[in-house]
Parts: structure tokens; C-alpha cells; sequence
């Protein structure tokens, strides 16, 4: 299989006999584009005939497909991206390096015991020490009279 040798196009030759027996070959893909018609469908190109291979719907999607190539190619790039988007969006200035989980957790505000009876009201915190307490004490009870019971055996 021989190839053409225009290095945008790289198609498949395709071998043609004329009237007198003479073998040639052709590059359909180069022939299309030399007719304005795109690559992929029969809609004619997007630009300059004679130069340009696709249509505007075939650009389109072959950009895509090139992006996503190069995006699943460039991961950490495309994360630093995403990042620094976000802090735009937030209209905060982006920090020199990157933060690490424990400033994260601070950005968060306190988190805890502390941070929940400071959001509570000081009936709330009554109750719910109660409840604990009672938990407590009858787990205590619930061991003394197991081990009674063992005792008695």
C-alpha cells in the first residue's frame, strides 16, 4: 500500500489504468481537496479551495478530538487550568504554590466539637450532653449486671 506524499494528507494511492493500458496512481484525498470538497462528507470546505481539508461541522469535530488527545495527554495541565480558573471565578488572587490539605482544612473554618456548640444554643448543648451522659452510665450498668450474672453462675 503506497501513501501520498503530501505529508498534511498521508492517503491511501489508488492505482488507475487509462485508455492505453498506462498505470498511474492517485490520491482520491487530494483530489477531493482540490475540488473544495471536505475530507470526511460531501459538503464543500471551509476556507480556501485547493487548501483547506474539511468542512465547518468536520473542522469542528476534528478540533475537539485534538483537544481532548491533547488534554488526556497533558492531565497536570489541564488540572493547573481548572484551578486557576476557579480562583477567577472567585476573583481571589491565585497563590505562588499549591496549598496543601491542612491550609485547606483551615480555609474551611474549625471544624468539631468546639465549632458545633459555638452554632448551637445553650439548651441544644444541655440536651445533648444529657443524652451522652445517660449513654454512659447505662453502658456502666448494662457491664455491672453482666458481670453479676457471670458471678452468680
Amino acid at each position: 500500500m503506497m501513501r501520498c506524499e503530501l505529508s498534511t494528507c498521508r492517503g491511501v494511492l489508488v492505482e488507475r489504468v487509462d485508455k492505453i493500458g498506462r498505470v498511474t496512481f492517485h490520491c482520491a484525498q487530494c483530489e477531493r481537496r482540490k475540488r473544495g470538497v471536505c475530507r470526511y462528507c460531501p459538503r464543500p470546505v471551509y476556507g480556501t479551495i485547493g487548501v483547506t481539508f474539511y468542512c465547518e461541522e468536520c473542522k469542528k469535530i476534528r478540533r475537539r478530538v485534538d483537544v481532548m488527545r491533547w488534554q488526556k495527554n497533558n492531565l497536570p495541565k489541564v488540572a493547573e487550568g481548572a484551578r486557576r480558573r476557579r480562583y477567577k471565578q472567585k476573583g481571589v488572587k491565585m497563590p505562588a504554590k499549591k496549598m496543601t490539605l491542612a491550609e485547606a482544612g483551615k480555609i474551611g473554618g474549625p471544624l468539631g466539637a468546639a465549632a458545633r456548640i459555638r452554632n448551637l444554643g445553650p439548651e441544644r448543648v444541655k440536651e445533648i450532653a444529657k443524652k451522652a451522659r445517660e449513654a454512659r452510665w447505662a453502658k456502666y450498668y448494662a457491664r455491672k449486671r453482666l458481670e453479676e450474672e457471670q458471678r452468680g453462675k
